[in-house]
């Protein structure tokens, strides 16, 4: 049931007639074109210098094809003969990619400590593999038992999450009176691409699995429920795609919403600049104001952080919104933030 999670797994070498390659590929027809793709900018975030192979489990991006990846790096040796023209170990870069799409990135960067020995079982059994000169077909039965194993991953993951099943979206926690008031909020999430606006909501629901994403108009729909002021609040947070190609469908999916965070990265300062263009769009989209909040996310890098408080303070007064500095990396004020605004939004329920 995971596995349509995973596009599938290329594995790729640089082989010296032919350049960037796919050896294999699971399942077998992912298109040629792909494979080529996936195989050049794999390779080349491997080719450091000679003797460096990043370690570890890296994530890298497909634009183009609009995917992602988990990619594992590995460096192919067979070791010198003594005998004929060898005399010297030989060694060839090589990559190991789990694709999947743009949809699905949130259950990968969550748990992608929990893939790495997988990945790292592999790699071992493919050196082994290339030292025996082992046929494609060998390499194909070692990725197929990597992507079973990858697809109970995600089961055991995707249990662990719901262990339901998913049945019971939105029950109360065990314990909790049934007579206390519950309230719904639809929070609408913006801001400039790459800003974090999923990460700040992955941190805050720690639910990577209970996500609806309608990719054609660029929109993920996670829910959570707190508790604050003795009420049972449950958010629907939607997360709203920043490109423009999606400017007329995301205006669509503000009606109805109660509170909203406006993003930016306070390491890049175009997209502080931006939040005032998103606060005009919801304002006018809605034909009034609804409560928020303004988050600086990525707090945690200090060194790079280009955005002065005084230009804050002057952006915050203008648009009549309340700064909150936060970190999805680190948790830094990301439960706040939202209880805060619930508290903001049952207040003004009960007036």
């Amino acid at each position: 049931m995971k596995q349509d999670l995973v596009y599938g797994i290329v594995f790729s070498k640089h082989d010296e007639k032919l350049g960037p390659s796919a050896v294999c590929c699971v399942p077998a027809d992912i298109d040629a074109e792909i494979q080529a793709h996936v195989s050049t900018k794999a390779l080349n975030l491997c080719s450091g210098g000679k003797d460096v192979v990043p370690k570890g489990v890296e994530l890298i991006t497909f634009p183009s094809i609009e995917m992602k990846g988990l990619i594992k790096c590995l460096r192919l040796e067979l070791p010198a003969s003594g005998v004929g023209t060898r005399k010297e170990t030989y060694t060839e870069n090589a990559t190991l990619t789990l694709l999947f799409s743009d949809a699905n990135d949130a259950v990968f960067y969550k748990y992608i400590d929990a893939f790495s020995p997988a990945f790292n079982e592999v790699a071992m059994h493919l050196q082994a593999l290339y030292k025996r000169d082992a046929s494609p077909a060998d390499y194909v039965v070692e990725i197929e038992g990597m992507l079973a194993r990858v697809t109970s991953i995600l089961e055991e993951l995707y249990q662990a999450e719901m262990p339901s099943g998913g049945k019971v979206a939105f029950a109360l926690p065990e314990g909790m009176p049934s007579a206390k008031p519950t309230y719904r909020f639809k929070v609408i999430v913006l801001g400039d691409p790459e800003v974090g606006k999923t990460s700040l909501i992955l941190r805050f629901t720690e639910n990577v699995f209970r996500k609806t994403y309608i990719m054609s108009i660029g929109v993920n729909v996670t829910t959570k429920i707190v508790e604050v002021e003795n009420a049972q609040v449950e958010f629907i947070c939607w997360d709203l795609a920043g490109q423009s190609k999606f400017d007329i469908a995301r205006r669509s999916f503000y009606e109805g919403a109660n509170g909203q965070f406006l993003v930016f990265d306070l390491t890049r300062p175009s997209t502080f600049e931006s939040i005032a263009k998103w606060h005009r769009d919801v304002k006018q989209s809605l034909k009034g104001d609804i409560h928020g909040f303004i988050i600086g996310n990525k707090a945690d890098l200090t060194s790079k952080i280009a955005v002065t408080r005084d230009e804050i303070d002057f952006c915050v007064q203008d648009l009549g919104l309340d700064y909150i500095e936060a970190s999805a990396l680190t948790g830094k004020n990301v439960q706040a933030a939202f209880i805060k605004l619930a508290q903001n939004l049952v207040a003004s329920k009960k007036k």
